[in-house]
């Protein structure tokens, strides 16, 4: 199992505390070796999910870190929790994936979608293609 590293900073900023962190960002492979490590085959169909964005184009430009459940998408590696990024989440008793784009975390600006896990990667092609571009 992969662990993950925070490196934190807190901000006051407009007179209210906010608490800044990097997040360690992995490899595709040991993101799925992280998943691998959960629950048995709960989140097996998670996993495979993540291994099709691991065998794509986007795992090129794309860096995935962790937070709990969540596979966490940002631009650059190691980036910072206040910077535009994809979290996605896997409910196995539904069987629906969570995509939350957070488009300005400062002000708390984000847009949330829900498909199906068995059009999870075309859902997530939509997104990277008409979505965020």
């Amino acid at each position: 199992m992969v662990s993950f590293g925070i490196q934190v900073t807190c901000s006051t900023a407009n007179s209210y505390a906010r608490l800044e962190y990097h997040i360690r960002t992995f490899t595709w492979t040991e993101a799925i070796e992280h998943l691998d490590g959960l629950c048995g085959t709960t989140f097996r169909p998670m996993r495979d999910f993540v291994a099709a964005i691991a065998a794509s184009a986007y795992s090129r430009f794309l860096f995935p870190g962790s937070s709990m459940d969540a596979v966490l998408i940002g631009r650059l590696p190691d980036f910072n929790s206040y910077e535009p990024h994809l979290c996605i989440q896997y409910n196995p008793r539904t069987q629906q994936v969570t995509f939350t784009y957070f488009t300005d975390p400062y002000s708390y600006q984000r847009w949330t979608t829900n498909t199906p896990i068995i059009r999870a990667f075309a859902h997530f092609e939509h997104l990277m293609l008409r979505r965020l571009r």
